[in-house]
């Protein structure tokens, strides 16, 4: 049968053998367009009569759309199938201009990664050629066919310039300088044409209209855009008048360099201006030294200059070198050569003149180095010896000093010489507070401990040490089985309180009195405060203003030096008067509100139960679960019948795993709820405790189900059947998929919006979930604040929705980002981002950098776990464990998994992932195929779309080579997953099945670039194994087959590790 050409790139035309086939009617040719852009994917009915009809009304849609099905049959000698509930061309039927441009642009980009530039400019020359106007010309209507069109475009776009980057390398530009002036006529906000042409004029001796070129794009660029041009069209400019070599400004090497000329790399400059070091890195300043020979610290008092020299003498001390450690003061500095007075035993008493000294380090420069600290307190006579010493011996040298700038004269005449290098040392970073609490207290802190410390320390090593200190002493630092947790604020020792604390002698009482009244506040009103107060406190540098134009205390410790200050009775009468001016005046500001609640509860005297109640709703929210659990139990002291006292205080002694606290007040909470929505709030506050805590998502969604029977409220049923949905997904017994609620106006209905929104990232459609993650945006920040975990929640179904596209790079970089973000502001959701990351590097990465960072994640989620992510969790590094061959931990970390987890879709997925990744390691490629289909299916029949696809997806990488009736149910089980879920990911699991079902290596090829660029790594390089091992048949070019080792030789260099179902031919 002849094979249908369909030509989209321009107008639209079908031809047969050479022969045109008119297709009449705008209908017709959208419709011909938009089965051949699905590539043989099918299209639901619904889909095709939207496109085609828009918004028209048709009294009989469907038999409309078989009517013009019907005609397009007759028009053309075409397969038009019905399948899976939508229309489909068979792909090996026909073939659009489209697909073989975009072949002959993905073979370009390896014939150049070759380094065969004629070939690539013949493949290029050719893919353009096919060019006969604006893709799919006269179709934009078509919302689809228009989004092809743009992206086709594009492709278009990038091609033309490679092109032109290809043929100036082949020094063709005297004949492209024509066409690349219309090119920036027709486009004059592209650079990269900008760059051609003034690279294209200046290679053809043309070098004033180059120059002339630039100028006139900058004035395009800052009259019309407001902008300069590009860093890379600057540095042309800078290139053409130095007049350097015409290659130089090549994108590509010159056909002779290409062929693997060598370039001589030896005068690449290298940037070591940016010196830096934190004081528990003594090695890092010790590889300086080996390479700038002298060094001089800078940075703030307390930073660790000091510690990091004594670190350095003790080294040098260790390995007999002379390093006598030599520290300046304004003592010495009184007395000539004062700084090597404390030297005793180092030097001999004879060698104490100038000359005497400078010969003594000098006969022994091979083992001596000098160590001075407090440069700028160094006496003239200890001045002159180290400059000399440095500049004439050569010894090296390690010296600190708080600012360069006020270094003495010499030295500054070292550094500008270049002579001696100014190293910054810097605060020290989460990491590094966790080594230094370790050696403190023998363990690791919490991880929202470690940021609360580090910031109220500000990096300082001194600081950091005497908080620790003192938060040990005042108990305040207690052991916990995820570390050491910060219970209230931190406490300083009394050496550092009058440290930091020296800013105060100078107050008098009132002022005293009023910095202790912002203390207790936090932040407090400017006007509350006196003004003669407020001027004393300004110029002792203790205030500054918030954005809200409210007064705060400047250095995190300043509360806890004036707590110190004042006596009891003092400090309770202040919070008195505190709590009332911020009552008063915080109408605008409820977060100044819920302090004067919680300052009420200090004060142990009557507090306002139902703002109380509020303020125990937004700690839990806001995973305080200790003040939650307070303010919640002052409430039960006083309303022991209150139905939201009783449920707060049990979520939070849930979150807290106080699980017998937990449970006595959810059995109040119960016995006194009367309204249905008390019953409601009960029910799904107990349906987490059970679920999230317990993981047992069967029980919570028993409760859930009770609760069903008990109340009749349009919104109690609604909130409790999202619940029910909930539960039953993760219990992996599906159901269905509730509706969103209208609006969400409180914590309950939000927390609906977002149940529903995970769920179509789980089930599908993803269309669905997107439009929920919409309504979510519009949802006001307040209540979606009353959520516990809630804004984490909605960021990780963006990111799902973000996942389920395909686009795995965007994806990892957003996790990526998110976890550096949260570890600082919001460590409570850490675990829930590493697992997603994890599972990502699992599937489609490193299984090494998976089973790290699945162990990160299982201990984060032990500690905090809004999401109930935990099972997930430790089978992730199950799972991982068992990709990188430790079966024995493998099975260890399976075992750990909760019981009653067993049935969670998550944990049924990676021991199945598990399993098989077993059966191929031990060659059994059929069982390995049988268990992802069974576990696919189940997914499917648990209504896990996504997951279904991913094990599919798999089964029939084990079987790209084998084939046979376990690839076919892989591709059949691919396609209702993507007719449920659609998005991007599934689509092109279902092309890469359908094109290894068929054999059809060039659409493999294909895919496997699309693979490639999303970052589908190992669907990539699984592909690439196949196309080689079936090379025999397909007779490869031999620069393909070298490119495609070359490829999957850089993916084994950069992630080692990674999963490949699909073996290698040697």
């Amino acid at each position: 049968m002849a094979v249908l050409d369909v030509l989209v790139l321009g107008p639209m035309a079908a031809r047969v053998d050479g022969r045109d086939h008119p297709i009449r009617g705008a209908k017709q040719q959208a419709l011909l367009a938009r089965l051949a852009v699905a590539r043989g994917r099918p299209l639901r009915s619904e889909q095709v009569i939207a496109d085609l009809w828009d918004e028209d009304r048709l009294r009989d849609p469907a038999h409309a759309l078989q009517a013009q099905v019907s005609r397009l049959r007759s028009t053309l000698p075409i397969e038009i199938e019905f399948l899976h509930g939508g229309y489909r061309v068979d792909p090996t039927t026909f073939r659009t201009d489209a697909a073989r441009f975009e072949r002959l642009y993905k073979q370009s980009r390896w014939l150049l990664a070759d380094g065969d530039l004629n070939q690539a400019a013949d493949c290029l020359h050719e893919a353009l050629g096919l060019w006969r106007g604006d893709a799919l010309e006269g179709l934009h209507a078509v919302a689809a066919l228009h989004i092809e069109s743009v992206r086709l475009a594009k492709l278009h776009a990038a091609a033309l310039a490679d092109r032109i980057d290809v043929d100036l390398a082949l020094e063709r530009g005297a004949a492209m300088v024509p066409e690349l002036h219309v090119l920036v006529e027709e486009q004059p906000f592209l650079e990269r044409h900008w760059g051609q042409l003034m690279t294209a004029l200046y290679s053809g001796g043309n070098t004033h209209e180059a120059l002339e070129t630039f100028s006139r794009a900058r004035g395009i660029f800052v009259e019309h855009l407001g902008v300069e041009p590009s860093g890379e069209l600057c540095g042309l400019h800078m290139q053409i008048l130095r007049e350097e070599p015409p290659e130089s400004l090549l994108r590509l090497p010159t056909a002779s360099t290409a062929r693997g000329e060598p370039g001589n790399t030896d005068d690449i400059p290298r940037d070591t201006s940016a010196l830096s070091v934190t004081s528990n890195r003594p090695s890092a300043l010790l590889s300086l030294l080996d390479d700038k020979r002298a060094l001089i610290l800078t940075g703030p008092a307390g930073i660790g200059k000091t510690h990091l020299l004594r670190t350095l003498a003790a080294t040098f001390e260790s390995q007999h070198r002379l390093a006598p450690l030599l520290s300046a003061s304004p003592l010495s500095k009184t007395i000539p050569l004062g700084v090597f007075l404390g030297t005793a035993g180092s030097i001999p008493e004879d060698r104490f003149t100038p000359a005497a000294l400078i010969d003594f380090f000098t006969r022994q420069r091979s083992q001596a180095v000098l160590l001075v600290d407090n440069v700028d307190q160094l006496d003239d006579t200890s001045l002159f010896v180290i400059t000399a010493l440095i500049r004439t011996s050569g010894l090296p040298a390690v010296m600190t000093i708080h600012d360069l700038n006020n270094a003495p004269q010499e030295i500054t005449a070292l550094y500008d010489s270049g002579e001696l290098s100014q190293v910054a040392v810097e605060g020290l970073t989460a990491a590094d507070v966790d080594e230094l609490a370790i050696h403190m207290v023998g363990g690791p802190l919490t991880p929202d401990t470690r940021p609360r410390i580090l910031e109220i320390a500000s990096g300082n090593p001194l600081h950091l040490r005497e908080i620790i200190t003192g938060s040990l002493h005042e108990g305040r630092l207690a052991h916990t089985v995820h570390g050491w947790e910060l219970q209230g604020t931190p406490t300083p020792t009394s050496r550092l309180a009058r440290l930091v604390g020296e800013r105060f002698d100078v107050l008098n009482d009132a002022a005293l009195e009023a910095a202790a009244s912002v203390a207790i506040a936090g932040e407090y009103p400017a006007d509350a405060l006196d003004e003669s107060d407020r001027r004393a406190l300004a110029r002792a540098d203790v205030l500054e203003f918030t954005e809200h134009g409210w007064l705060r205390l400047s250095h995190p410790l300043d509360a806890e030096i004036l707590r110190a200050r004042c006596s009891d009775v003092l400090w309770h009468e202040l919070t008195r008067d505190v709590v009332q001016v911020l009552l008063e005046g915080a109408q605008e500001r409820p977060e100044a509100r819920r302090r004067a609640h919680v300052l009420a509860l200090d004060l142990n005297e009557e507090i306002d139960p139902e703002a109380t109640i509020a303020l125990a709703e937004h700690a839990l929210a806001s995973f305080d679960e200790r003040l939650a659990l307070r303010a919640a139990e002052a409430v039960v002291a006083r309303m022991p019948a209150s139905v939201d006292g009783h449920r707060i205080a049990a979520q939070a002694a849930s979150a807290l795993r106080m699980s017998e606290v937990a449970d006595e007040h959810f059995g109040r909470a119960t016995e006194n709820a009367v309204t249905g929505a008390e019953r409601t709030a009960v029910a799904l506050a107990r349906g987490c405790h059970l679920g999230l805590v317990h993981h047992d998502a069967a029980e919570a969604l028993k409760i859930i189900n009770e609760a069903l029977t008990e109340v009749d409220g349009p919104i109690e049923v609604a909130h409790l059947q999202r619940a029910r949905t909930r539960w039953a997904a993760v219990a992996g017994q599906g159901g269905e998929v509730a509706n969103a609620p209208a609006e969400a106006s409180d914590a309950a209905s939000a927390l609906g919006m977002i149940t529903v929104g995970v769920s179509g990232v789980i089930t599908g459609p993803l269309e669905d979930a997107q439009r929920v993650l919409l309504r979510l945006r519009e949802v006001p920040d307040d209540i979606i604040d009353l959520v516990p975990g809630g804004a984490a929640l909605i960021e990780l179904t963006e990111i799902m929705a973000l996942s389920n596209t395909g686009d795995v790079i965007a994806t990892r970089r957003r996790l990526e980002e998110t976890i550096t973000q949260t570890t600082e502001q919001a460590p409570e959701a850490l675990g829930m981002w590493e697992y997603a990351l994890g599972f990502s590097h699992l599937l489609s990465g490193d299984s090494k950098r998976a089973y790290e960072i699945g162990q990160s994640a299982a201990a984060h989620l032990a500690w905090r776990d809004a999401a109930g992510l935990l099972p997930a969790a430790q089978a992730l590094a199950a799972a991982a464990a068992q990709a990188n061959g430790r079966t024995t931990e493998a099975r260890k970390l399976f075992d750990a998994v909760p019981a009653a987890a067993a049935h969670d879709p998550k944990v049924v997925m990676l021991r199945a992932w598990a399993d098989a990744w077993q059966a191929k390691t031990e060659r059994r490629d059929g069982d390995a195929a049988h268990t992802l289909i069974n576990a696919a299916q189940w997914m499917l029949a648990a209504q896990h779309t996504f997951f279904a696809g991913m094990l599919a997806h798999c089964a029939v990488r084990v079987g790209a080579v084998g084939g046979g009736e376990q690839l076919s149910d892989a591709v059949t089980i691919l396609h209702e997953a993507e007719a449920v879920a659609g998005g991007g990911l599934l689509d092109i699991f279902v092309r890469h099945g359908e094109a290894t079902l068929a054999g059809d290596h060039a659409a493999l090829d294909l895919i496997a670039g699309d693979a490639h660029e999303l970052g589908m790594e190992s669907t990539a390089t699984d592909t690439w194994q196949a196309l080689l091992r079936s090379s025999d048949e397909t007779s490869l070019p031999a620069s393909k087959e070298r490119h495609l080792r070359r490829l999957i030789g850089r993916v084994h260099t950069e992630a080692p590790t990674m999963v490949l179902w699909t073996a290698l031919a040697s």
